[in-house]
């Protein structure tokens, strides 16, 4: 049997998401992906499922974070999580609902590469598309920068 976080992980994984609207599940994703077999599986664990998926990107996180067992790792994957999640909606226009998202899904790649040893994918946008790197350089004072 599998446990509601781990199929969450699973669907995640594979594009599928989860989310909770008005006390029901709503599934999104690639039709390859959403089969009768798997929409049972999701109706199996809707219990389970629907208080999981109505969390906060933010609190999801958290959750995430507390399985890391070193305290210092923990630490910078959560600076890592704040610090994604506040550029991608100051510079990158996203709501914070979004940019949370979004820094959830790269908390959990670096999660994974770190528990398995692989190469991180590039950044995604809430589309699916690749975001480019930034950093932000700030103005020196007494410096004019027109």
């Amino acid at each position: 049997m599998t446990s509601a976080p781990r199929l969450i992980d699973r669907l995640l994984r594979d594009g599928v998401e989860l989310s909770g609207v008005d006390g029901r599940l709503v599934v999104r994703g690639p039709k390859a992906k959403v089969t009768r077999e798997l929409l049972a599986t999701i109706r199996e664990h809707k219990a389970k499922l629907l208080p999981l998926v109505t969390q906060t990107w933010a609190r999801r996180a958290a959750g995430l974070l507390s399985s890391i067992a070193d305290p210092d790792r923990r630490a910078d994957l959560r600076l890592q999580f704040e610090e994604r999640s506040a550029i991608a909606e100051y510079d990158g226009g996203l709501s914070r609902n979004e940019a949370d998202k979004l820094a959830f899904h790269e908390l959990q790649e670096a999660i994974h590469a770190h528990v398995h040893g692989a190469a991180l994918a590039p950044p995604q946008d809430h589309n699916g598309r690749r975001v480019p790197a930034t950093t932000h350089t700030p103005a020196k004072a007494g410096k004019d920068r027109t």
